[in-house]
C-alpha cells in the first residue's frame, strides 16, 4: 500500500542505522553489493557504484522488507514464508552468503543467497537466490511464487526490457525476456537487473509486472490485464512489482526440486555466465557477527581486498583472459588499498 509506504519513509534512516550496526538480522557487504537478511527470512538488497566511498541504494522497498513475498504452494495449500508458522526458519551464515533452512512436517526448503560476479565486472555485483525442496514425506505437488517489490523506476518508467524499451503498464509473459531492469531515473548506473531466461537457470512459467497491491492481494493465481497501469486507487499509486511463478510439480518422496534466479546491479548488463566468488575472507567482511563492528575504513579496505584477491586468483588460473583494462583495474585497486593503509596508519 503506497500510502502506508509513504508514512513509513521517515523510519528508513533508523532501519538502515540498525542494519549498519548489525542489530537487525544478518548483513554482509561484498564488492558492490550489500545483503541484509532477518531471522524471519525477509531480505533487503543494496548496491553501490563506488566501493571506496559506498553509498548503498536499496534495490527493493527497504522500509518494509515483508513487501517482497515468497509463497510456497504444497498441494492446495499456500504458505507465505516468514508469515505462516507452517515453516520454522533456521538461519546459517555461509562463507559467501547466508542460508535459511525452512522445516515443516511435510517438506524441507533450503533458501540460499550467494554473491556472484558478472562476466564483465572486476567486483561482486549480484546475488544468486536459490530454493531447494527436499525431504518430502509424501508425493505432492510443490510450486513457488515470488513477488519482488521494486521501486527505483516508479517515478518514471518502472521497468525496461533488454532492448531498452520502457514498460510502464501491466505486462505478462509465458516466455519472459532474458532480463528486466528497474532503474533509477536520476542515475543510469543505479538499478536492479533480474535475470529471467538463462540456459543455466529454471525459467519462470509465468512472469508479470503489475501493481504491487493487486499482486499481494492474491494468494497464488493472478488474472493479468495487459496495459493496466500500476495504480490501485485510493490505496496504491505508482506502485510496481515483478512477480514470478514456478508452477507446481509432482515431488516424489526422497526427490528434490531446485529453483534459482540471479539479480543485482544494472551495471552488470547481464548475469549470463556469472560466477560465484571465493568466501575465504567472509568472516572478516561479515558485519553481522556479535561484538564491536570493524572500523569503517577497515571494512572498505577489506571489501576491496576480497574482490581483488578473487580477481587475482581468477586471472592466475586463466592468464590468457588478462586484458590491459584488467591490469589497470587491479593496479587501481592496489593503489586504493595503499591509500587506505596510509590513512589508517596516520589515524593510529
Amino acid at each position: 500500500m503506497k500510502s502506508l509506504k509513504n508514512i513509513l519513509k521517515p523510519l528508513l534512516s533508523l532501519i538502515l542505522l540498525l542494519s549498519a550496526a548489525g542489530l537487525w538480522g544478518w548483513e554482509m557487504n561484498r564488492g558492490m553489493m550489500r545483503l541484509v537478511v532477518d531471522e524471519s527470512g525477509h531480505f533487503s538488497l543494496y548496491s553501490t557504484s563506488d566501493v571506496a566511498h559506498p553509498l548503498y541504494v536499496p534495490l527493493f522497498w527497504a522500509v518494509d522488507p515483508t513487501t517482497t513475498i515468497v509463497t510456497v504452494k504444497i498441494g492446495n495449500q499456500t504458505i507465505v514464508l516468514g508469515k505462516d508458522k507452517t515453516f520454522e526458519p533456521h538461519l546459517k551464515s555461509l562463507p559467501n552468503g547466508v542460508q535459511i533452512t525452512w522445516v515443516s512436517p511435510q517438506i524441507q526448503l533450503i533458501e540460499t543467497w550467494e554473491f556472484v560476479v558478472s562476466s564483465h565486472s572486476p567486483l561482486v555485483d549480484g546475488v544468486k537466490w536459490s530454493f531447494q525442496f527436499e525431504k518430502n514425506a509424501l508425493s505432492q505437488e510443490v510450486g513457488l511464487r515470488i513477488i519482488l517489490d521494486t521501486y527505483l523506476g516508479e517515478k518514471k518508467d518502472a521497468f525496461f526490457d533488454p532492448a531498452g524499451k520502457p514498460l510502464d503498464s501491466e505486462t505478462a509473459w509465458q516466455t519472459p525476456p532474458s532480463f528486466l531492469i528497474s532503474r533509477s531515473p536520476l542515475r543510469s548506473d543505479l538499478g536492479l537487473l533480474v535475470m529471467l531466461s538463462d540456459p543455466s537457470l529454471p525459467v519462470p512459467d509465468q512472469t508479470v509486472i503489475a501493481n504491487w497491491q493487486r499482486l499481494a492481494n492474491t494468494s497464488w493465481t493472478y488474472t493479468h490485464e495487459n496495459g493496466r497501469d500500476f495504480n490501485l486507487l485510493p490505496y496504491s499509486y505508482h506502485d510496481s512489482a515483478l512477480a514470478l511463478w514456478y508452477n507446481p510439480q509432482l515431488l516424489l518422496p526422497g526427490s528434490s526440486r531446485n529453483i534459482s534466479l540471479v539479480m543485482g546491479s544494472v551495471t552488470a548488463g547481464t548475469f549470463k555466465d556469472a560466477k560465484q566468488v571465493s568466501g575465504e575472507l567472509g568472516n572478516l567482511l561479515d558485519t553481522a557477527k556479535t561484538g564491536s563492528s570493524p572500523d569503517e575504513d577497515v571494512r572498505k579496505a577489506l571489501a576491496v581486498l576480497d574482490s581483488l584477491l578473487t580477481q587475482i586468483d581468477e586471472r592466475r588460473k586463466n592468464p590468457e583472459k588478462m586484458s590491459p583494462q584488467d591490469e589497470q583495474i587491479l593496479e587501481a585497486a592496489l593503489n586504493q588499498l595503499e591509500q587506505q593503509k596510509q590513512k589508517l596508519l596516520s589515524a593510529h
